[in-house]
């Protein structure tokens, strides 16, 4: 009786409680990407793309 309580809750509790916070872990990386993305395009509109060209270049070493 216990096993079929446990499963329940399991079902019920953790599994929704698991699938939320993989949904926020995936919006927080969507966010960070847009985020680069936008300070690359800054970047790239206040100095011109030499500025995107030198940040790669650090990043591959």
């Amino acid at each position: 009786m216990n096993s079929i309580i446990s499963e329940k809750r399991f079902a019920f509790v953790a599994l929704p409680l698991l699938l939320a916070t993989l949904a926020l872990f995936y919006v927080l990386g969507a966010a960070a990407l847009f985020a680069e993305a936008a300070q690359a395009h800054h970047d790239i509109a206040r100095h011109g793309r030499s500025a995107l060209v030198s940040d790669v270049i650090e990043i591959r070493g």
